[in-house]
């Protein structure tokens, strides 16, 4: 899977604002916690509103709308 349909993946899995688990996430994605880790920090550094931390899950911040 191409990182930018993986990068839009995570945006979806994210959506409701529930905070979800890296393993999980991992897991639905196919890859593997280090790749998720790296996907997070670069959804974070191109402004996209995600909070959390390795070992305690991810969240979108703000209601983030996508076409």
């Amino acid at each position: 899977m191409a990182r930018a349909d993986r990068l839009f993946d995570i945006l979806q899995l994210l959506r409701d604002g529930d905070t979800v688990r890296a393993a999980d996430l991992a897991a639905w994605l196919g890859v593997s916690e280090r790749t998720l880790y790296r996907d997070m920090a670069r959804l974070a550094a191109n402004g996209v509103p995600v909070t959390g931390t390795p070992g305690t899950g991810y969240r979108l911040r703000d209601e983030t709308v996508l076409p």
